[in-house]
């Protein structure tokens, strides 16, 4: 019998939503942090597009152990983004100067 091929998904937990149901996903432009006793509040928001207020969607505590992996996590895709976009703008600036 053929060996059943694994992939990354396979090896992760199914994921359930607490009501049943898949929620829409949301953007959200607003992000607020606050320390607490058990973790940081990550409150997250839209924002209005003609009052200056946010209307808050979502919040959730995470546990300070978690929140400093998310925050290693964000961290290292920042740089890698960083880096893509400065070899962008210096391959532009080489085809730029080689026309």
């Amino acid at each position: 019998m053929p060996k059943k091929k694994t992939t990354h998904d396979d090896k992760l937990p199914k994921l359930v939503y607490a009501d049943g149901d898949t929620p829409p996903i949301e953007f959200s432009d607003f992000v607020k942090l606050a320390p607490g006793s058990h973790g940081i509040l990550f409150s997250f928001g839209q924002s209005h597009p003609y009052r200056k207020e946010v209307t808050l969607t979502y919040e959730v505590i995470l546990p300070f152990a978690t929140s400093a992996s998310l925050y290693q996590i964000l961290g290292e895709q920042l740089q890698k983004y960083s880096d893509l976009i400065q070899q962008l703008e210096s391959s532009q600036e080489n085809d730029a100067s080689s026309d």
